[in-house]
Order: C-alpha cells, then structure tokens, then sequence
C-alpha cells in the first residue's frame, strides 16, 4: 500500500510539472465559479493565471510605472507622499496623483510653480523650512482641491494674493482654492493680515496668524466675503491697540466668526466698540494683555450689545443707565445679545471682577480669571451666570467669596493660591465634580461642608493652614476619587 501511494504521488507531481504541455480537451476544464466548461470556451492555448484586465488595475499599472522622489517615501500609489527631513532645497517633482505631501522640517526658501502638476492635492504641509514669501499666483493655482494648508514655522514676511481673483477671466479663477478650509500662517514674519484672502480662499473656515509681527488687526473689505470663516486666530502678535473698525469686515456681517484670540497681544488701547457687533462669538481670548481695568470693562460690557437708534460718534460715552437689565429677584444684570460660551481674561491685572464687566455673558459656561491678581470678585455677578461650569480664579488675592452657591450647574471650581481663610460655602451644588482650594490661608473644616455635592471626584486642601475638620464635615459624600 505504502508502496502504491508513493506512486501516485510521483505520477502527480510529474503531471503538474508538465502541466504547459496537456492539452485542454472538451469537457476536460470545468469553471468552479460559474461551471463553464471547456466546450463554451475555444481555448487557444494554455490556462493564463493572471488577473483579467481593467480600467482599475489599468490604472494601478500606470501609477506603479511612476517612480517616487528621490528620498522621499510613497504610499497607496503615491497618493501619500513624505518628504519631510530630508534636507530638500527644492521642490521634488510630484506624481498627478499626489493627494497628500508632506514636506517639513526641510531648507525650501521658495515654492516656486512646483506644485502644479500635483493638482490633486487636498493636504500641504511645509512648516518649518525657510519660504520668505508666498505669491499665490505663482505657486498655487491649480490646486482646486487643497483642503488644509499649512505654512508655520517659516520666515514668511508676504502673504500675496492678487485682486481681482473672482474675475470671469479662466487665466484668473484658477488660483482660487474653493475648497480650502484651513490655512495655518503661525511662527512666521508677517507684519499685516493678509489682504484679499477671499480671492484665494473664500470658503476657509480656520485662519491662524498666532507667532507672527503683526501690528495692526485691520482686516480688509475682502474679509466680508469669507462666509465661512468661524476661527481666527491673532494671539501672540504686536498688536498694540485695536480701533473700532478693524474688525468692520467680519462683525455684524454674514461672517459666522465663533472663536478669536488675542492673547498676549501686547494690547494697551482698545476702542471699547472694537468687538460691539461680534454676536456670534462663543470663544474670546484676551489673556495676558497689558489693559487696564476700566479698559476691560468697557469693552467687555459692550460685546454683543445692539447700539441705541440715536447713537452718535461725537466722541460721547454712553451712560450706564442707557444700558438695558434684566431683572433677578431684586438684582439686576446687564441683558446682551452675546453667544459667549468661553471667556479667557486671565493674567489681566484686575482689582474686581463686576458685573458691569462680565454679567451680561449669561451664557457663559467657561470663565477663566485665572492670575489676574484679583482682590474681589461682586457676589452678584454669579446671579447673572447660570451656565457656568467651569470657574478660574486661581492666583489671586482672594480673602472671601461669596455666594457661589447660586452657580447651581458648576462643575470645576480652582480657587488655589489666593489668601481664603474660610472654605467657600458649596451647599446645594449638585454636580461639582472637582476643587482646588490647595495654598490658601484656611484653618478649618466646617460641618457639612459638602453635604449634596454628590457628583465629587477631587477634593485638593494642600498646603493651607488647617487645624480641625469637624466630623460630619463630608457628610452625605457618595465617593471622593482624590482627596489632599
């Protein structure tokens, strides 16, 4: 039996070695798939193994012939392309089917007109290389479809886009990029806000010119067109004062613009109508400016309010009491059109956080005060916040605060180094999930102290002065994660 199987086994192996010279008779070849056999099919020679052809593998087969740049690497038919680190002083030449390029951390000083022939692309990173200035229409006209573009980290000191882009002439509409949303111009040297940008990017969504040496926040009548533009990004720029029209193009008009940032800025004078019209905003960051405290009050009080009919700019305040209210119980808080959801002033130097200054935001969830140096802070205001959830007053001269209680969906409370001798009353608040009250003055523990806060996650006491806790003072806690 051993004896006949290694036969058989010989005989196979033998017929399959031969298999180029059997013949393929009728009947003899069936198609396990569709059972075909050899009678439907005139076989003209031997059985070819190889994948029929297509237009999809056509295709692949044209791209696979393609070779990828030297010292960069490809993937998914060159539709990925890095070519990041490699020391590049020009543009390495691109494949028409380059989706995205990867080119940073090289030496390119200019982008020339290489980009045309990957007019493909939706994604182009080029940060931190060496461009000096970015003539739109020499670099990227052709790319229709380029989604994020981003050019931080260079020695950019021109952003230029022609005028006159939306022209009928073909030789111009083709360096707009319609589908651009993002466009990242951070760590660079420009000195003004690009002007025309709507001509190259009119539906750009998120617009970053943080790190650079602008001086002035004007933006131009171009802007009016971004219908889009909901992110702007001006931190960390020279911009000194702000007037009441530099932002005319994009306030009060059909532009959503939801989030600005003008941290550390260097802001000493702003108009105090400089952001009246912006009813959309949902993020203001004004961190780490030089302003005084009647400065921010002013301004802040006039954010999403409506001018009077009768308004004049005759140089005149307008007097408090022009300022409409809004009754609570027998307090009263300013009434405002604004949307704000997130409100960062900290590291301002401010005496007292009033009413006047923040208690129109009654939307406000988010509200950063953080080393602001502050002495008091009116018991009112939180009357006029119902939102608020997260609260910063960290780094303070805080000696008492009151009345927190009335913040009933407060969930965050950073309350650490300032001078409280007392814990602060939390009673009734439900969903507090954390305090800071860590290198503060406080001696002791009071009964009670969170009785109901059944949410608690983190407790922080450190570093205080604290002698007693009475025993019930955690009372009806459910669960406490950290407690120091």
């Amino acid at each position: 039996m051993r004896d006949r199987n290694g036969i058989g086994w010989m005989l196979m192996v033998l017929l399959m070695r031969a298999g180029r010279g059997v013949s393929h008779k009728e009947g003899s070849v069936k198609d396990p798939a569709r059972g075909i056999t050899g009678g439907d099919v005139k076989w003209s020679g031997p059985v070819d193994n190889t994948t029929p052809w297509t237009v999809e593998a056509g295709k692949a087969t044209e791209t696979e012939s393609a070779s990828c740049p030297v010292d960069c690497d490809c993937f998914n038919s060159y539709e990925t392309v890095d070519c990041s680190r490699r020391g590049l002083v020009t543009l390495p030449s691109l494949h028409n089917a380059t989706r995205r390029l990867y080119l940073e951390d090289n030496r390119l000083v200019t982008l020339g007109a290489g980009l045309r022939d990957a007019a493909q692309l939706t994604l182009l990173i080029v940060e931190r290389n060496s461009l000096e200035r970015i003539d739109v229409d020499e670099s990227f006209c052709g790319l229709t479809r380029i989604q994020e573009l981003n050019l931080a980290a260079n020695r950019i000191q021109l952003f230029h886009v022609a005028s006159g882009t939306r022209s009928t002439n073909s030789e111009v509409t083709r360096c707009r990029a319609p589908v651009l949303k993002e466009l990242n111009l951070s760590l660079n040297l420009l000195t003004s806000v690009p002007r025309n940008l709507s001509e190259f990017a009119p539906n750009l969504e998120i617009l970053n010119l943080s790190y650079n040496e602008i001086q002035s926040a004007t933006m131009d009548e171009s802007y009016a067109a971004m219908t889009s533009l909901r992110y702007l990004d001006l931190s960390r720029n020279r911009i000194h004062e702000l007037a009441g029209n530099d932002f005319n193009a994009v306030a009060g008009t059909a532009v959503p613009l939801e989030i600005l940032s003008l941290v550390e800025c260097g802001l000493v004078q702003v108009d105090e109508d400089a952001l009246v019209d912006f009813v959309n905003l949902t993020s203001l960051g004004l961190a780490n400016n030089p302003l005084q405290q009647d400065t921010m009050t002013a301004v802040l009080s006039r954010i999403g309010r409506q001018r009077p009919a009768n308004w004049s700019y005759d140089g005149l305040e307008p007097h408090a009491t022009d300022m409409e209210v809004e009754e609570h119980g027998s307090r009263t808080c300013p009434q405002s059109d604004s949307q704000l959801i997130r409100l960062d002033i900290s590291e301002i130097i401010l005496a007292n956080l009033t009413v006047d200054a923040v208690g129109g935001f009654s939307r406000l969830v988010v509200l950063d005060a953080s080393y602001c140096e502050l002495e008091h802070v009116d018991p009112h205001l939180f009357d006029c916040l119902p939102e608020l959830e997260t609260l910063h007053l960290e780094g303070g001269r805080l000696e008492l605060l009151e009345n927190i209680p009335a913040l009933r969906r407060l969930q965050r409370l950073h309350l650490q180094e300032n001078r409280l001798t007392t814990a602060v009353d939390l009673s009734g608040i439900d969903g507090l999930e954390s305090i800071d009250l860590s290198r503060n003055r406080i001696e002791m523990i009071p009964s009670r102290w969170l009785s109901g806060t059944r949410g608690l996650r983190i407790v922080n006491l450190s570093h205080n002065l604290i002698t007693a806790i009475e025993p019930d003072a955690f009372h009806q806690v459910e669960f406490i994660s950290h407690l120091c």
